[in-house]
């Protein structure tokens, strides 16, 4: 039977800020009023909305879940569980593999009018949109093309999808712990998002 390789440690040094990072922004806060710091995640549409659905459970990608975006159960204290909530923020469907989005980018909100399924008409820029939220209880790495493909029910990534197996790149997988979805009650927060690592993103409140 394949194993799970563990994650990777090192991943946690692609960006310096990784080692700073001590609090993760709650749900349904404003990050200047509370002090801390919000990360989020790029996922195409529709796999923004599989995900905040509970249909996707497994989040794939080609690099380890950073060290503090990880969930924490600290059996030595009854289980306390430190929550780590990233923002789930959907961008528009595009090429496998490719990003649209730019280093910087806005985030807009479901108080912005936003509706599945459509652009906002005053959009003419690229623009990620926040959803939800989730965490992630572990992640670990795919060692084989069988491994994978056994799990295409909780990743719903197909076999000729441009994100499936390939015996070039690593493929991890990022096990989703809760989720839950955003309500209109921010609407007097404005965000924008800055690129930290790949997909992974940093939520600023804008002034």
């Amino acid at each position: 039977m394949d194993q799970k390789v563990p994650v990777n440690q090192h991943v946690t040094e692609t960006w310096a800020g990784w080692a700073e990072t001590r609090k993760i922004l709650r749900s349904e806060e404003c990050i200047n009023n509370h002090g801390v710091r919000l990360f989020g995640l790029e996922m195409q549409r529709p796999y923004a909305g599989h995900l905040l659905s509970g249909r996707k459970s497994i989040e794939t990608r080609g690099y380890d879940l950073p060290t503090p975006l990880l969930t924490k159960v600290d059996r030595d204290c009854d289980g306390y569980v430190e929550e780590v909530r990233i923002d789930i923020l959907e961008s528009e469907r595009g090429l496998d593999r490719v990003s649209a989005i730019p280093d910087r980018v806005s985030v807009l909100t479901i108080a912005d009018g936003h509706k599945d399924g459509l652009k906002l008409e005053t959009s003419s820029t690229p623009y990620l949109v926040r959803k939800g939220w989730c965490t992630f209880s572990s992640s670990f790495r795919y060692t084989s093309r069988e491994q994978f493909q056994a799990d295409e029910r909780k990743h719903l990534v197909p076999p000729n999808s441009g994100y499936g197996w390939d015996d070039q790149r690593p493929i991890y997988g990022w096990v989703v712990g809760t989720s839950g979805v955003h309500n209109s009650d921010d609407k007097d927060c404005k965000y924008i998002a800055e690129r930290r690592m790949r997909s992974l993103v940093e939520i600023h409140e804008m002034k």
